[in-house]
C-alpha cells in the first residue's frame, strides 16, 4: 500500500533568484536531523525514542518566523505536533490520537545537499506486544521553494492489517494558535468551500487552503498554505489532511481496508 503526499509550507518573501541558488542541506544528529535552506533554519525532523511517532517541528518561513505550533504551549490535541504521518485505528489501535507507537528503527540520508534533499525513514508501528504490525518506508524530498514531498510504502508485518475508516489520518500540519478560524485564520478549498462547519468530512479534489494571516511577520503576513494529495482526501479541521480509505480503488468510504502480508 502506498501514498504519494505534497505539502508546500508557507513560502513567502524570496526571490525567484535566491530560491534558485539555494539549496537544502540536512544535518543528522543523534535524534534529530537539521533541514537548513540557504544556511538558514527551515525544520527539524524529530525521530528520539521519546516521541510517539516522527515529525518535523518547529518549521519555519523563508522570514524565520515560526509558523508552526510550539510544543510547549499546547491547549488542546497533544498529538498534534508539527508536521506528521500518521493513521488512526489501524487493527483497533489508535496511532494518530498517539495512544500507539509508531517507532522510528533508522533514518538514512540519501541526498544531504541538493534542490531536493532527500532522506528515508524506516517506521516500525508497534502492536500491543511492542511486535510491528506494520512497517513503513517513507522517502522525504525537501525542496528549496519549501516544498516537502512524502512517498510513503506500508508494509503488514502480520497476517491481516484492518484500516478503519475514520475521519482520523494521514497527513497533519499544525499551525501556530493565531491561524486559528476563531482568531485570524480561515479554512477554504479547491471547491470554494469556507469554514470549518462546511469543509468537515467532505472528499476533496486535492488541497487545503488557509486564508490570509494577517500577523506581520518578520518578512510579511503569511499568505497561504497547501496541501496536496494524490488520491482523495476528506477534511478532518484546519490543520489536517485525511484520507478517509487509504486505497486508490476503495470500494466505498463505508467499506474497512485490509491490508494482507505477502508471503
Amino acid at each position: 500500500m502506498k501514498w504519494f503526499v505534497l505539502c508546500l509550507i508557507a513560502s513567502l518573501g524570496i526571490s525567484t533568484a535566491t530560491a534558485a541558488e539555494a539549496t537544502v542541506q540536512l544535518q543528522k544528529n543523534e535524534t534529530t536531523v537539521q533541514v537548513n535552506i540557504g544556511g538558514q533554519a527551515f525544520t527539524v525532523l524529530n525521530f528520539g525514542p521519546d516521541y510517539m511517532k516522527p515529525f518535523f517541528a518547529p518549521v519555519h518561513t523563508s522570514s524565520g518566523e515560526i509558523i508552526s505550533r510550539s510544543l510547549d504551549e499546547v491547549e488542546d490535541h497533544p498529538h498534534h505536533k508539527g508536521i506528521w504521518l500518521s493513521l488512526d485505528e489501524v487493527n483497533g489501535l489508535n496511532f494518530w490520537g498517539e495512544k500507539a507507537k509508531i517507532q522510528n528503527t533508522a533514518v538514512e540520508i540519501v541526498v544531504a545537499e541538493g534542490n531536493p534533499a532527500e532522506l528515508k525513514l524506516t517506521n516500525n508501528w508497534l502492536g500491543t506486544d511492542n511486535n510491528p504490525i506494520l512497517v513503513e518506508q517513507t522517502t522525504v524530498k525537501i525542496y528549496n521553494n519549501r516544498l516537502m514531498t512524502y512517498d510513503t510504502t506500508l508494509k503488514a508485518a502480520v497476517d491481516k492489517v484492518e484500516f478503519a475508516d475514520t475521519k482520523e489520518g494521514m497527513f497533519g500540519i499544525r499551525l501556530k494558535n493565531g491561524m486559528r478560524e476563531k482568531e485570524e485564520g480561515l479554512l477554504s478549498t479547491q471547491t470554494s468551500a469556507k469554514t470549518t462547519e462546511n469543509c468537515w468530512g467532505n472528499r476533496l479534489t486535492g488541497s487545503i487552503i488557509m486564508a490570509p494571516w494577517t500577523a506581520k511577520l518578520s518578512g510579511g503576513p503569511v499568505r497561504s498554505l497547501r496541501t496536496t494529495s494524490a488520491l482523495p482526501a476528506t477534511t478532518s479541521g484546519i490543520t489536517d489532511c485525511s484520507q478517509s480509505v487509504p486505497l486508490a480503488k476503495a470500494p466505498t468510504p463505508t467499506v474497512k481496508t485490509l491490508l494482507h502480508r505477502s508471503v
